[in-house]
């Protein structure tokens, strides 16, 4: 039962870090899986017919790489069209979302940024304690350098909660409190969104102000 909660993991976790090559298999599979569905319900173009095209027809290394440049074209241009109606989408998503969901969303966001550099510094540290190895000790420290600077930008971001200058408040909340989608969905995926389910806006004074 262990091994397979354990396997299971494993996939899960592959699923999590290779989603964007995945997205582009899944993309191509069903792109070609449409055109052969269309082909058979319009023209009655099986799977045999298929191979029978394939197996006449007499590729030479031009056509070839007409075929593939223009496959890589059409990929390109359907990914570049994607990713620019998902931005649109998540530009009015934000526009549209209410002020308590974008300050919750900013606290976990600069909270997960700062575990994620307090794990790493832990995780170089125990590595430094069973090896004691030069290179191990230059990365702790380069480790260490970075979460002091992440400290910092950690305070810096969370006084916006809580300072707003005048530039600020002629700007939309969520222009102010700003996200990094990707970068907050790599740590989601990590699981470190699971540890700050409970995390209050108090809390994040007190770190920031300490106990007043």
């Amino acid at each position: 039962m262990v091994f397979i909660k354990e396997w299971c993991r494993q996939i899960i976790c592959l699923f999590r870090h290779n989603h964007d090559t995945l997205s582009k298999c899944t993309i191509m599979f069903v792109m070609l899986v449409g055109i052969l569905d269309y082909s058979y319900v319009k023209s009655n173009c099986d799977l045999l017919w298929w191979k029978k095209q394939l197996t006449d027809l007499k590729v030479g290394p031009m056509f070839a790489l007409l075929y593939i440049v223009t496959f890589k074209v059409s990929l390109i241009l359907f990914m570049t069209f994607w990713s620019y109606t998902k931005k649109i989408d998540r530009e009015q998503e934000k526009n549209d979302m209410p002020i308590s969901e974008v300050k919750r969303r900013y606290r976990r966001f600069i909270m997960m940024r700062l575990l994620k550099a307090f794990n790493d510094l832990v995780e170089e540290r125990h590595l430094l304690n069973l090896t004691h190895s030069g290179n191990v000790k230059k990365r702790f420290l380069k480790k260490h350098s970075k979460f002091i600077k992440e400290v910092e930008l950690f305070r810096w971001n969370a006084r916006k909660l809580y300072e707003r200058t005048d530039d600020h408040l002629s700007l939309p909340l969520h222009q102010v409190l700003t996200v990094d989608d990707e970068l907050e969905y790599q740590l989601l995926q990590s699981g470190y969104g699971d540890r700050l389910t409970m995390l209050r806006d108090v809390e994040i004074h007190q770190m920031v102000y300490g106990f007043q």
